[in-house]
């Protein structure tokens, strides 16, 4: 059973370095990538902050792991710019993947260990110091049992514990790509909130990737309406709740005026 502590603690153990105000952690302009003449991801443009968790909402094929793929500098891009912690990732590729904790892919957890060992093997390979794994530890302990082996670890605590790994460097931005795909409710649950925690809470800005809407309702500050490459739209989530409506309700209609924009266009008229 995974053991919850005071949150209230938690919230005064700092990562370090993490400004309250929002700043710009990541920077994305243009970005663009073709397969066989076809642009699978067109001009894409977004900016991801501290404290934020941003979110690209798409169905299967519009293009979402690309971009996360392009941004984290696992796959070439024909055009555009993308900067992390103010580092540009063409001129300045270690110092911006530095800034950059990436979960497209586990890392590879020792089943045999507990996850405390885990953490602190990852530690010594990284040279972190004693103070952030502390740091790291609470964190990571106040959402599941460290001294647990991982083999009995449940899929969405081997992720909450991947996700604390890629916090022992101190990184201003974390990237997902679909981490709760295949999850139940419950399990959904307790990987946003710990989520939110890493956010709000530390400073952290957080990409993530879904095509599940009602969740990235519940997940994210602003989303990003991804279709078939092309952006149709970001929204903040606060704001349409402000006014009633859902991303639901903005989905639906950035994705049928964009529609309607596109059979108009293939009949030869101006829109």
């Amino acid at each position: 059973m995974i053991r919850f502590v005071s949150i209230i603690y938690v919230k005064h153990v700092y990562l370090g370095g993490k400004m309250s105000k929002k700043t710009i952690v990541l920077q994305v302009v243009g970005l663009t990538k073709q397969y066989r003449g076809h642009k699978v991801v067109n001009c894409i443009s977004l900016t991801g902050y501290s404290s934020e968790i941003f979110g690209i909402l798409g169905q299967k094929g519009d293009g979402k792991t690309t971009i996360i793929k392009m941004v984290t500098g696992l796959l070439k891009k024909e055009e555009g710019t993308v900067i992390i912690g103010g580092y540009d990732l063409d001129y300045n590729y270690e110092d911006a993947i530095k800034e950059i904790g990436v979960l497209g892919n586990l890392p590879h957890l020792s089943e045999h260990l507990s996850g405390l060992e885990n953490l602190y093997r990852f530690a010594k390979v990284k040279k972190i110091g004693k103070e952030q794994l502390e740091k790291v530890k609470i964190l990571v302990s106040s959402q599941l049992d460290l001294y647990k082996k991982v083999k009995n670890y449940s899929a969405e605590m081997k992720l909450m514990l991947s996700i604390g790994i890629s916090l022992l460097s101190n990184p201003k931005l974390i990237v997902l790509d679909e981490p709760t795909k295949d999850y139940n409710p419950i399990a959904t649950r307790k990987v946003r909130e710990f989520l939110k925690i890493i956010s709000h809470e530390q400073g952290i800005g957080i990409v993530v990737s879904s095509t599940m809407l009602w969740e990235m309702e519940k997940l994210c500050d602003r989303v990003m309406i991804l279709s078939k490459g092309v952006n149709l739209g970001t929204i903040s989530i606060k704001e349409l709740l402000d006014k009633d409506r859902n991303l639901e309700d903005f989905y639906l209609e950035q994705s049928s005026y964009y529609e309607r924009k596109i059979n108009v266009a293939e009949k030869g008229c101006t829109v």
